[in-house]
């Protein structure tokens, strides 16, 4: 008989991983924009909670186990030190000078480290800057809570530094960055040096000209990159000569310094920059003969920085395998085309041929590129409403996407669990759980209604009238904006109704099946209309099929 000592360490370690968060899954999360608050947020999630608790009881069965399973237990740490959070101050100074002196087991199995807040008072939304100060205003929105707020102030100011500088063993940081203090700016330099750290993520909502200070520029070897800036980087009207920024010099610097970086990710609102942060700029610290030479995964949602440098695109590695852009184009959408025309032109050239793609609009460069290979996995169309793509020149390249770009990636293209909440199209096919090849999965995914991409809509589901011949799942998300009447839009959603009817394939998933009470129905039809009460924007199409008597 087998008994909890007989079994390896690695074996309760892996029966452990199913009941506590993966922690893999959420590092490679991070490429997503749209989940960077999560990933910092994790220690309020339920299921986090549950996760550690039935750790917890495992634990508790026996001293092998317990043993064992302390690594897992003590692999994240999350720092939020806002004065609500605590009900003994005194024991946050006794668990930061552990850590400080390094006596801590934390020290030695801390992985992971979440930085959501380090600052005991909070003013608005935000947490108050200068709140070890005793002479900041901010102390004063304190009231009864003073005492506590200047004991916590005390207690990071002397220990926080230490106690991070004792986790050598930490392999991800992220950290919502709320101010640039001296102890914002002495907790950057700790973390810089710790030996393991490979995987950083910053969220920047500090003022953008205090950046500097921060001195992002000491850390070194990563392996991903992800930095949000909340707020624009010096904004201005409109473009016009750029000067250097010194946080892009910063950014820049960090990816020389770290040969092996595989992912990188740059985030910041739609805005004009004063300053010159091409992508040339970003990456000239590094070799220009073969910049991010390891690269896999490339994330851009900033407004300046476009692919424009055809040569230097064309340098990138063929390892790259994930394409994120979202330059805002419907607020300058020659922008976008500048980047579509030049980067995918480098991609054919340089015989790169990725597996995810995120972009504008199913534009000629895209699809010309698409047609080269084989193989793509994911495809995301962020189907901007102010798109200034002629609606002939749109349909055109929906018809020659479903016609002639589509067969070559119907096999390679997997089912992707999508939020139905994204906006865009998500094009998915070849689920590997089904043994005919002739299964499509179409999802599309509107987050609004404009009269662009309601058109490409309607085009798409034209273009499936053709594929009587497969299996489609069609569903999207319409939201009426401010912009669209509701006599117009109540029209659209007839005209898309009356159409989709007449695909006699259509299927829904099960969990989409579901009758609510807030469905809308079109009369005569025998498809109905349903809205998920839990994300009001989202509908689905679901063939009526009378009820049964079971005898």
């Amino acid at each position: 008989m087998t008994t909890l000592v007989d079994l390896s360490p690695e074996l309760i370690l892996e029966i452990a991983s199913y009941i506590v968060i993966p922690w893999h899954d959420l590092r490679s999360a991070r490429r997503d924009p749209g989940v960077i608050d999560n990933l910092i947020e994790d220690d309020d999630n339920d299921a986090f909670a549950a996760a550690q608790a039935d750790l917890a009881n495992l634990r508790l069965v026996c001293r092998h186990l317990d043993a064992i399973l302390q690594s897992e237990s003590l692999k994240s740490i999350t720092f939020n030190f806002h004065v609500t959070r605590w009900t003994s101050e005194a024991d946050v100074e006794a668990r930061l000078a552990l850590l400080a002196q390094g006596d801590s087991p934390i020290s030695a199995h801390a992985k992971f480290l979440f930085i959501r807040c380090l600052s005991p008072v909070q003013v608005g939304y935000f947490p108050a800057r200068n709140y070890f100060s005793p002479e900041g205003t901010e102390y004063r929105r304190g009231g009864d809570q003073w005492p506590k707020i200047e004991f916590l102030s005390r207690a990071m100011n002397n220990y926080l530094e230490m106690a991070i500088s004792s986790f050598q063993n930490l392999q991800c940081v992220a950290w919502k960055v709320y101010h640039v203090d001296d102890l914002n700016v002495r907790v950057m330099g700790a973390l810089s040096s710790l030996p393991s750290l490979e995987d950083l993520t910053l969220h920047i909502t500090a003022d953008c000209r205090e950046l500097s200070r921060l001195r992002i520029n000491r850390f070194h070897d990563l392996r991903s990159l992800v930095v949000a800036f909340y707020n624009a980087i010096h904004p201005s009207v409109l473009p016009g000569p750029k000067s250097l920024d010194p946080i892009i010099d910063h950014i820049s610097e960090i990816i020389n310094q770290s040969p092996l970086l595989r992912n990188l990710s740059i985030l910041q609102p739609r805005y004009y920059s004063e300053y010159d942060v091409s992508f040339r700029n970003l990456v000239k610290s590094s070799s220009l003969d073969q910049p991010l030479p390891h690269l896999e995964s490339l994330c851009i949602t900033f407004r300046d920085l476009i692919l424009d440098d055809a040569t230097l695109v064309a340098k990138l590695p063929k390892t790259l395998r994930s394409l994120h852009i979202a330059d805002y184009a419907r607020l300058c959408p020659p922008f976008q085309s500048r980047t579509d025309l030049v980067a995918m032109k480098a991609f054919i050239t340089a015989h790169i041929r990725l597996q995810e793609i995120t972009i504008a609009d199913p534009s000629e460069p895209l699809l010309k590129y698409l047609a080269t290979y084989s193989g793509l996995k994911k495809l995301r169309l962020l189907l901007y409403p102010f798109s200034r793509v002629e609606v002939k020149d749109m349909i055109a390249n929906v018809q020659t996407f479903f016609q002639h770009i589509l067969p070559l990636h119907s096999l390679s293209l997997v089912v992707h669990s999508s939020e139905p909440h994204e906006d865009g199209l998500i094009f998915e096919a070849g689920n590997p759980n089904q043994q005919s090849s002739n299964t499509w999965n179409v999802r599309l995914c509107i987050d609004a209604m404009s009269g662009y991409s309601f058109t490409f809509l309607m085009q798409c589901a034209t273009n499936l009238l053709e594929c009587r011949n497969k299996n489609i799942v069609l569903s999207f998300s319409p939201t009426r904006s401010s912009s669209t009447k509701a006599i117009i839009y109540k029209r659209r959603l007839q005209r898309l109704s009356t159409l989709c009817i007449s695909l006699r394939n259509i299927r829904v998933a099960e969990e989409d099946a579901k009758q609510y009470p807030n469905a809308i129905s079109f009369d005569g039809t025998e498809y109905v209309l349903y809205r998920r009460d839990n994300l009001p924007s989202y509908y689905s199409y679901r063939k009526i099929v009378p009820e049964t008597n079971q005898n």
